[in-house]
């Protein structure tokens, strides 16, 4: 009888829990630049993990569009500081990012990772591309709501001199 009510709580708890408890979302932050400009982080956030959850791996993809701006790299952020991270962005327009570690994730809210965009010098100003977060799973789990941001592309500004 006591083995029999372990393993439906355990059972229980792997088919229902995971699910509830992550109550995670996600945000693409917006950003802007002019044509030809290099290095923009883009953050990608998280709110809403509780203590306790013990996530150890986030699996991204962010799609956008190849004709605006490219994906020079992608990196930690405050939250992940500490954890590995793999990403693919072979394929023009989209982009896989994995994060992982042995520590998991504190709770609260806070960065996850950065991407570093740049914006194509062909860009005509006034375009904007979409940053469509098309996956985000925390341990396998997706997260319960995602927000997708933009970058527009501005005109650039002139230096004024100084007298």
């Amino acid at each position: 009888m006591k083995k029999s009510l372990f393993f439906y709580f355990m059972l229980l708890s792997i088919v229902f829990i995971p699910g509830i408890v992550l109550g995670a979302t996600v945000l693409v932050h917006d950003a802007s630049g002019s044509p030809g400009q290099k290095d923009i982080p883009v953050t990608i956030s998280v709110h809403g993990i509780k203590p306790g959850q013990k996530i150890s791996g986030i699996d991204l993809q962010l799609s956008y569009n190849p004709d605006v701006l490219e994906i020079a790299k992608v990196e930690t952020a405050r939250l992940t500081a500490n954890w590995n991270i793999l990403f693919n962005n072979h394929q023009p327009g989209n982009v896989k990012i994995g994060l992982y570690s042995i520590n998991a994730l504190p709770a609260g809210e806070g960065g996850i990772a950065t991407v570093i965009v740049n914006i194509k010098d062909t860009a005509a100003v006034g375009r904007k591309s979409l940053l469509h977060l098309g996956k985000a799973s925390f341990n396998e789990e997706p997260a319960k709501a995602i927000r997708d941001g933009k970058i527009e592309v501005l005109k650039k500004k002139k230096n004024k001199e100084l007298r």
